[in-house]
């Protein structure tokens, strides 16, 4: 009998135990949801907040001059002028730096790599982050530049009667593809792009056929599949009575040609195929894009307000039909946001339409670029660049 009891003993110790274990485990669960819940609540508030004013995290002493030219750099930002170029972080640390002598510097950035070319020039400098990778000199004088994601460039060149697209491995040391364009076949080049993997490229072509107006967008591979081809060609599209200045890779596998009036969207695993052709009726007045959105702002045909933004998808949907009273300058996207600034003042819309953040400043801006997407900005200025956080 004491035994049997002893049994039921056990039995009711380990039935408290599990008990108390399910009652753990419930609050201990209930615990973790409510805390993701108001994780999520503040992560979308602020997200979604609204800010009026800014503070100066910290500033860096800049030079001012018509040849000071300024890019973002992933979350650094990079000035170049004629003589030279530098890197730096929002604290202003010097990630690296680099002397030259150019007449018109142009530059390009994909991932960790920029390319300053000298426009009209030869000379071609590229960079990572650990600092110079590449010095060299093209043949001709330089129209274009494209750079992919291992540091790959595609420049095109001119002389005097041809046209020529030439790309070059990391150090400019190699030539990987080299190709000369008879203007009188194929046309006056317009644009490149270069996919992030550098084995993609596309070209706009503007030509007169019969005295009819036409442009060609020309698709060539530089992988396997480009192989078998004749110059590496896999692909072409003729649109009539149309310019197309602008090509870009919006992300390895997706590639957008800007017309005069509208945009085509192209799905490029290996050879290309139309996503959408967007007719657009009025005047484009620009084109921005990133990896996730492309977008145009053109002039309102109706009302007192002068500009509309109108955004997309990658299978070309339209996510924003918005008006624009702002007499902006430069217009650029990062993430969900789309940030439009003249000289003394500054937009920031998201891509929902939601007005994020406007004001004036003080001095002209020379640019303004977002570092993480929520709240922290470059201001630069003539005289500084500058570390900012909104503020409400």
């Amino acid at each position: 009998m004491a035994k049997e009891l002893e049994r039921e003993s056990l039995r009711e110790y380990e039935n408290r135990k599990k008990r108390n274990r399910r009652r753990r485990m419930i609050i201990v669960t209930s615990i973790l949801l409510i805390a993701i819940a108001v994780g999520a609540i503040y992560f979308i508030r602020l997200l979604n907040k609204t800010y009026k004013n800014y503070e100066v995290i910290h500033k860096t002493e800049s030079v001012s001059g018509n040849d000071v030219h300024y890019i973002s750099y992933n979350t650094a930002v990079v000035r170049y002028t004629r003589d030279g170029a530098v890197a730096m972080n929002k604290s202003g640390d010097v990630i690296w730096n680099g002397s030259y002598e150019m007449k018109d510097p142009i530059a390009v950035t994909c991932k960790k790599y920029i390319a300053i070319a000298d426009r009209g020039g030869n000379s071609v400098q590229v960079y990572n982050f650990d600092g110079q990778v590449g010095n060299f000199a093209t043949t001709y004088k330089i129209v274009d530049i494209a750079i992919a994601s291992q540091g790959v460039t595609a420049i095109l060149t001119e002389d005097n009667e041809s046209n020529y697209i030439t790309m070059y491995d990391e150090d400019g040391s190699e030539v990987i593809f080299d190709k000369k364009i008879g203007v009188s076949e194929e046309g006056y080049p317009m644009d490149l792009a270069l996919s992030m993997d550098g084995q993609k490229l596309m070209v706009s072509f503007m030509n007169f056929t019969k005295g009819v107006l036409q442009s060609t967008i020309s698709f060539l591979n530089l992988g396997a599949v480009g192989q078998n081809s004749t110059n590496r060609f896999v692909g072409a599209f003729v649109y009539e009575d149309s310019v197309i200045p602008t090509v870009a890779f919006l992300d390895n596998n997706t590639a957008c040609a800007y017309k005069d009036s509208g945009f085509v969207l192209f799905s490029v695993p290996e050879k290309p195929e139309v996503i959408k052709e967007e007719p657009i009726e009025e005047h484009i007045q620009s084109v921005f894009y990133d990896n996730n959105y492309t977008g145009v702002i053109v002039k309102n045909s109706e009302g007192e307000i002068p500009y509309r933004i109108l955004l997309y998808d990658f299978k070309g949907t339209k996510v924003l039909d918005k008006k624009l009273d702002f007499d902006y300058e430069n217009v650029m996207i990062s993430g969900d946001e789309i940030v439009l600034h003249n000289k003394l003042s500054c937009k920031i819309i998201k891509t929902n339409g939601k007005m994020k953040y406007e004001g004036t400043f003080d001095s002209d801006i020379l640019g303004f670029y977002p570092q993480n997407n929520m709240d922290r900005y470059y201001l630069i200025n003539p005289s500084n660049i500058e570390d900012i956080k909104l503020v409400e």
